[in-house]
């Protein structure tokens, strides 16, 4: 019907980065974990939850897109953490030399200390992380999921936190959105969440404003918009 789809590339790509670091500190350093306690009086708290410094520590992303690639940054330049990344489809000749890549997933897990997650979702990631896959992993580890609720097995990842395969898990997404208030996972006190919004900040809720914007008025003005994900004429 000579309809232009386009999309608002990279928008939000560096507010995901910084919510995904941001539910890395807060695991490693048990922030809510003492702040509960801290409510209730408990100032002894501050003896009985060590945290886990995050400098040399080993970070490893699954899918280093442009999220992942942004975080991979952050992490890098602002904590001295090592970069692992585990990608089939990235060409890692574009990639700066501080990110070593493995060939497996079994690599990255073995070795990771933070596993953040940034597949799409696809008949080939779903349940990417099961009970097997965590068992792989350091009874220190954290895994952070940013990118897709059915990248993990929410059933696997309770077990795993509550046995104590793995240490913590933050995570920005839910199988079944929104989750029922009675979500096994939100018993665990080594597991922390957020409702879905990791992109949702002011500067990035203006950026994609202003680029839906811009391919309107490309359209309508005769030009190709800048992002087309679909030509009217292929």
């Amino acid at each position: 019907m000579g309809i232009y789809v386009t999309i608002a590339k990279g928008c939000n790509t560096r507010s995901v980065a910084e919510h995904t670091a941001a539910l890395m500190l807060a695991c490693a350093r048990n922030i809510t974990q003492i702040y509960e306690e801290l409510k209730r009086g408990n100032f002894a708290i501050r003896n009985a939850l060590p945290g886990m410094e995050l400098r040399g520590k080993t970070f490893g992303i699954a899918g280093i897109g442009a999220i992942g690639f942004e975080t991979a940054k952050i992490v890098h330049d602002g904590f001295s953490m090592e970069v692992l990344a585990f990608d089939r489809y990235a060409d890692r000749s574009v990639y700066p030399k501080w990110i070593h890549f493995v060939d497996t997933l079994d690599e990255l897990l073995k070795n990771a200390d933070v596993l953040s997650l940034h597949t799409p979702l696809t008949s080939e990631t779903e349940h990417m992380i099961s009970r097997d896959a965590m068992r792989l992993m350091k009874p220190s580890a954290i895994i952070i999921n940013a990118a897709r609720g059915p990248i993990w097995d929410e059933r696997d990842l309770y077990e795993a936190l509550k046995e104590g395969t793995i240490a913590a898990a933050g995570s920005d997404v839910f199988e079944q959105e929104p989750p029922d208030a009675r979500f096994p996972l939100f018993e665990l006190p080594n597991y922390i969440a957020s409702a879905h919004n990791a992109a949702l900040t002011k500067e990035a809720n203006a950026a994609v404003s202003l680029s839906c914007a811009h391919a309107v008025d490309d359209v309508l003005s005769g030009r190709e918009p800048e992002f087309p994900i679909i030509r009217p004429d292929k």
